[in-house]
């Protein structure tokens, strides 16, 4: 499976797998900001996924240019 679409899916998953698993508060804030983001971008998932992909896509872009160089 391509890379691009293997981040999509992974992305995906994430968002809607983290928030279940952690439900209650961790005290720790990284950790619980993290999950409230998850949780709020639930609503983007596509355009959050299809972002990220895109990230994928021009890192990809990036390394074959320098290393044509």
């Amino acid at each position: 499976m391509n890379m691009i679409l293997q981040v999509m899916i992974a992305y995906a998953i994430l968002v809607k797998l983290i928030p279940r698993i952690l439900t209650k508060p961790t005290k720790i804030d990284i950790v619980d900001n993290t999950v409230i983001y998850l949780e709020m971008s639930q609503s983007y998932i596509l355009n959050a996924s299809l972002f990220a992909g895109l990230v994928v896509w021009l890192v990809g872009q990036g390394q074959q240019i320098s290393d044509s160089e």
